[in-house]
């Protein structure tokens, strides 16, 4: 996801990781971006992930960098 502004997708995904966590799976949350009003209400269990790219679009490196860890 682009970073965990209000909105109802990424409401959905906090909830569901919270969830997974909740059930002890492991759970990373990859981000484009670490901002967002919705980081507060990530579980302390999930970790988030920040690509730290400048958009979507430029990001496919990144992100198979962290697939590949």
């Amino acid at each position: 996801m682009p970073d965990l502004r209000m909105g109802g997708a990424e409401r959905v995904m906090v909830q569901l990781a919270a969830a997974f966590s909740d059930r002890s799976f492991p759970v990373d949350f990859v981000l484009i971006r670490q901002q967002g009003e919705l980081l507060v209400e990530l579980p302390a269990a999930v970790r988030v992930v920040p690509l730290q790219v400048s958009s979507v679009y430029t990001c496919l490196p990144a992100l198979v960098r962290y697939l590949r860890h």
